[in-house]
């Protein structure tokens, strides 16, 4: 009687459990190193026109808005991690339409914390 109110959770044979318990556990760790890996992020065609300019009260340039951005959380280097940053920030500034950005900010630290940027998009004659 017990079966029919109970679904049958394992598997038929109990030989196989230790088998599916380590594709499962294989399965996570791939999942957990693609979520945690951080990749760097390829500079668009159009963001290869992209310089980074000095804020200044009298520049010519118009505001596009601001530009926030955040990385994975291993990199190899600290270098890395920042490059990926500003690359992340010209990449968003070419998807707004500009041609320039100002920095504002980069947050990267050593340990388990997530890198960041921020900037203004512009665009500049």
């Amino acid at each position: 009687m017990t079966d029919r109110i109970l679904p049958r959770t394992l598997p038929a044979c109990p030989h196989a459990l230790p088998h599916v318990l380590a594709r499962l556990k294989a399965l996570a760790m791939i999942v957990l190193v693609a979520l945690l890996t951080a990749c760097a992020v390829a500079l668009a065609p159009a963001a290869e026109q992209v310089r980074q300019i000095q804020p200044g009260a009298n520049s010519p340039c118009k505001f596009l808005g601001v530009v926030e951005v955040s990385g994975g959380l291993f990199y190899s280097s600290l270098p890395e991690a920042q490059r990926d940053m500003l690359a992340k920030l010209r990449n968003d500034t070419a998807r707004r339409g500009g041609n320039a950005y100002t920095f504002t900010a980069l947050i990267v630290e050593r340990g388990m914390s997530l890198p960041s940027a921020h900037g203004d998009a512009c665009v500049c004659p």
